[in-house]
């Protein structure tokens, strides 16, 4: 049986808005130096897993919308890769669109090039505030620095 989630009036208005913006949420956080990649899709797997509507798919209806929670991989939603142009890869991931009818709600991306990283994100607004991506992107690294220091539990 497939887990329903109740559209909440936040979905429904960024839904209506869908024809004026691109209902996306963008966000970019560049370093110097390695990241262990292994621990971050650790992290991104453990968050994405506890929030349910970033793997569920919308269904408008006039009276009730809602979503369908989906079966999901962490490679659905992570994509890591070495390049060139830091700036056109990272421009061209974060410039995406996630499709309506997408079962997952959220993409990362890891750019390498040379010393450098970025680490991109694109979140359905429907799914998100900015203070939701905010808690969302600070809890990714307090995971993260939990497994790379050895500390374990996240």
């Amino acid at each position: 049986m497939k887990k329903i989630l109740k559209a909440e009036m936040w979905d429904k208005m960024q839904y209506l808005f869908r024809n004026y913006y691109d209902r996306m949420m963008h966000c970019v956080l560049y370093y110097d130096g390695e990241i262990d990649e292994d621990a971050l899709v650790k992290a991104l797997e453990f968050q994405i897993s506890r929030v349910p509507v970033l793997h569920s798919r919308y269904h408008n209806n006039f009276l009730k919308p809602y979503w369908v929670v989906q079966p999901w991989k962490v490679e659905d939603a992570f994509k890591a890769a070495d390049t060139d142009d830091i700036e056109s890869s990272v421009m061209e991931f974060a410039e995406q669109r996630i499709p309506i009818g997408s079962n997952m709600q959220i993409r990362v991306g890891l750019f390498r090039s040379g010393t450098k990283r970025a680490l991109a994100f694109v979140v359905n607004h429907m799914c998100f505030d900015g203070g939701d991506l905010k808690y969302f992107v600070t809890q990714l690294a307090k995971n993260y620095t939990r497994l790379v220091s050895g500390e374990g539990g996240m």
